[in-house]
């Protein structure tokens, strides 16, 4: 029934997508090499906000926290072990001024795991973040009039 009313609306009859415009603005980007100019320069840029995310965690994390690092992509996924669970691994995000998601959010995970994102933020800030969050799991609670910031 839904499939019939969306395709009965004739969204996708012009085109084959909700919006022509931006089709068209990726077809001339691929037909030109523009897109592949922009690969070329985000790739590098990406691998360094990556690494400097997972080299942090790595350096600063307990040895019972595994951070796997992405072949490709834009997240870190931290899965842990030794009694952690994962509302201990979010109170510590939460802690540390940083915004993650539950792994569970995305399946059931084999081990309490939480997802980072590294596309928006320089290398510099993500190193920060790593270590504040590393250091948020090790610290004790923090005081009730503390507001995260």
């Amino acid at each position: 029934e839904i499939v019939d009313r969306l395709a009965g609306h004739g969204q996708l009859v012009s085109g084959g997508s909700l919006n022509h415009t931006t089709s068209l603005a990726a077809a001339v980007m691929v037909r030109d090499g523009a897109f592949d100019r922009h690969l070329a320069w985000l790739r590098p840029q990406l691998r360094l906000r990556r690494d400097a995310l997972v080299g942090a965690l790595r350096e600063h994390l307990p040895a019972s926290i595994d951070v796997v690092r992405p072949g490709g992509g834009f997240f870190v996924w931290l899965e842990a072990g030794g009694g952690h669970t994962e509302e201990e691994l979010l109170r510590a995000a939460d802690h540390a001024g940083l915004a993650v998601a539950a792994g569970s959010r995305f399946g059931t995970p084999a081990r309490p795991s939480l997802r980072l994102a590294f596309t928006l933020n320089p290398p510099e800030r993500l190193a920060r973040a790593g270590r504040r969050l590393a250091d948020s799991l090790t610290e004790p609670e923090p005081s009730p009039e503390w507001d995260g910031r």
